[in-house]
């Protein structure tokens, strides 16, 4: 309701009007993070990794914490920071890992139809910020209930070695993201990898395949069991 009153205030102003309203907007967006060191560091694309520790540890307890006016956390501002780097991702999210599934409120379009302003907007998770930065398309689908990326969606999109670690070090830090078969399908990351449809790079399967290799030991036994026991029905 807020944004549609908003909308019905801008069409009623004149052309030099929305033009100030513009300025100001833009220098709205440049100042509200002046307050929280950690967001300004990492919307800044000339940081570095060094930059970013010692802020994160003196004020873990506070500015990692917050949200901007846009309800951003830090995490969203580094998913949207083009130059920001894994060891950065893995910082930040291992501080406050409950940033992951954290929404803010982002407007996706902006359409002028006969001088009027028509806003569309959109809650989204960092993970999905880090996607648009990318222009990576995705659907509803693509997510679980909490907003994180499906594993399977990262492989039909072809994404590579690295950026499925980063995806995995902004959603799952700590976890065994590429060691956890699919629920569904009972296979094992590297193993899904290889069924889309030629799409995912022989060096990603191969990357997957390491990260835990008892799974590839599990996998030859089932197959072996398997096997046997339709050998047996013959």
């Amino acid at each position: 309701l807020e944004l549609r009153q908003t909308q019905v205030e801008y069409n009623s102003l004149t052309v030099e009007q929305k033009c100030q309203r513009s300025r100001e907007s833009i220098n709205w967006l440049q100042v509200r993070i002046d307050y929280l060191p950690i967001h300004k560091i990492c919307s800044n694309t000339n940081t570095i990794l060094d930059q970013l520790q010692p802020p994160i540890h003196n004020n873990i307890d506070f500015t990692q914490h917050q949200t901007d006016e846009l309800d951003m956390t830090a995490l969203h501002l580094l998913c949207l920071n083009p130059k920001a780097t894994l060891e950065m991702f893995k910082l930040l999210s291992n501080t406050f890992p409950q940033s992951a599934t954290m929404q803010a409120r982002m407007v996706t379009n902006v359409d002028w139809a006969q001088t009027n302003l028509n806003v569309t907007d959109e809650m989204v998770t960092p993970i999905k910020l880090w996607l648009k930065t990318k222009g990576i398309p995705y659907n509803i689908n693509d997510f679980d209930e909490q907003g994180r990326l499906l594993l399977v969606t990262a492989f039909k999109q072809g994404l590579e070695w690295h950026d499925l670690n980063i995806i995995k070090n902004i959603q799952f830090p700590d976890s065994d993201f590429f060691a956890v078969r699919n629920e569904t399908s009972k296979l094992y990351p590297f193993m899904q990898a290889a069924t889309i449809d030629g799409r995912t790079k022989l060096e990603t399967v191969y990357h997957l395949a390491l990260y835990d290799p008892k799974s590839i030991s599990e996998s030859s036994f089932e197959t072996e069991r398997s096997r046997r026991k339709r050998a047996r029905n013959v």
